[in-house]
């Protein structure tokens, strides 16, 4: 294919760029910015395909319906699902050259859109990043693939912060959040579960709680509040015991985890997100504890049946805190051959899919740890009573801890205004439905 130095997207401002510089500005040694290009090849992919008509979404029927080679149409099928993982995407996509011809044959179909003029513009750099890896798709894939630990093989214009000196600059953060917005906690913490539902088949149930540990706020701080969205309808969303009674809100006070007196949580609902404010919780007078839970029936289909392609939990914090800690349980009939992998997003992502904000997608992805099957067992330093929190919900709900497999998060002095994303691929959700393997 050509490559040219500068293009015009409509809507888009593409500038020319100086000879010996690459066009995306992207050092291609260092493993995070491939890693964030292959998030961004998944989006542009995952929008064509959606212009696709469902009878033509195997690899067989999307090759006779463009004209192309089947494994081409195939490989860009598991690329578009590849969703939060850029190194993944990368691996799975088609060589520059049939990228190219897919961008091509897409648009001679569906005509000049928008989405094909963005896929375009990704050809180009997809192009120029491979030049400078070395010339080759698969040496871009294993770049990609050391992770963090080639980091500081780039120069050091280019080269990637040591994890040491991220936190020491969260907690500069941290220090500055406290001053500004007038709030902070010991510890901010979360808890969900999924698993297939029972009540609405192929469908998914959750359960939640988030918590604010150690809360303190100056008499003009910023006040205490918390954001959900539902997935599906937010009629689903009800107490841990399933109460939808007049005056029963759907995410409540765990009274056993809070600081006495209790505060008032009042409720507002826009579109498909609910904000709960939380007023009185004398975090001026002392450090306080405030957790909330509950529970979503049928929020959202089951990946497995092929209507989406993954499930994701999200959370953040408004303001300050030294450490976050989320538990994540995902029932072993999701979990079995599963990829749970974690992002961190700039902002709050438009939809609960981190592809399509691959753009607000930061290089340093939290650590996410395999627990195992049942309940975690292993305390957390930053609040003692994390594994109680859980066994007491799964309690609460009766569901049986043991049916399920755990992963934990734990950051210390995440960043105010992140968004942390953990997204789980389940097994039969690696490709398309109704297309065949490779």
């Amino acid at each position: 294919m050509r490559i040219t130095q500068s293009r015009k997207v409509p809507g888009v401002q593409v500038e020319p760029t100086p000879a010996g510089v690459g066009r995306i500005g992207l050092p291609a040694k260092n493993p995070r910015e491939i890693a964030r290009f292959g998030d961004r090849l998944a989006s542009e992919l995952d929008a064509l395909i959606r212009l696709v008509p469902p009878a033509h979404l195997t690899a067989s029927a999307l090759s006779r319906w463009l004209g192309i080679n089947r494994g081409t149409c195939q490989r860009v099928l598991l690329a578009a699902r590849a969703a939060g993982d850029g190194v993944e995407a990368l691996r799975r996509a088609p060589g520059v050259d049939g990228m190219d011809e897919f961008v091509k044959a897409i648009g001679a179909r569906i005509g000049r859109r928008a989405e094909v003029d963005l896929a375009e513009a990704m050809v180009q750099d997809y192009a120029h990043l491979v030049q400078r890896a070395g010339g080759s798709h698969s040496k871009l894939v294993r770049l990609g693939m050391r992770g963090d630990t080639d980091a500081e093989s780039a120069d050091a214009q280019t080269a990637s912060p040591r994890e040491d000196a991220l936190v020491a600059a969260r907690r500069e953060i941290y220090q500055a959040s406290w001053i500004t917005t007038g709030a902070r906690t010991e510890a901010n913490v979360g808890f969900q579960a999924f698993r297939p539902s029972e009540d609405a088949p192929g469908m998914v149930d959750a359960i939640h709680a988030r918590g604010f540990i150690g809360l303190r706020r100056r008499t003009d701080g910023l006040a205490l509040s918390s954001r959900m969205s539902a997935l599906g309808d937010i009629a689903n969303l009800t107490t841990l015991e399933g109460e939808k009674n007049p005056g029963k809100q759907w995410s409540a006070l765990l009274a056993e985890f809070c600081t006495l007196p209790l505060p008032t949580v009042i409720t507002q609902r826009e579109n498909n997100t609910v904000n709960s404010i939380v007023l009185g919780d004398n975090a001026v007078e002392r450090p306080v504890d405030v957790v909330l839970g509950g529970r979503g029936v049928g929020g959202q289909p089951d990946p497995r049946s092929g209507k989406i392609s993954h499930l994701t939990a999200m959370f953040g914090l408004r303001f300050p805190a030294r450490a976050q800690v989320y538990d994540f349980y995902l029932h072993r009939d999701l979990a079995a051959g599963a990829r749970v992998f974690a992002n961190a997003l700039a902002s709050h992502p438009r939809d609960a899919d981190p592809v399509h904000s691959w753009f607000d997608k930061l290089a340093y992805a939290p650590r996410i740890t395999a627990m195992g099957p049942g309940p975690i067992a292993r305390p957390s330093p930053a609040y003692a009573r994390m594994s109680e929190l859980a066994s007491w919900v799964f309690a609460r709900t009766d569901w049986d801890p043991n049916e399920f497999e755990a992963w934990r998060i734990e950051i210390e002095y995440p960043t105010p205004g992140v968004t942390y994303a953990i997204t789980v691929h389940p097994a039969s959700a690696g490709a398309p439905p109704g297309s065949e393997t490779p």
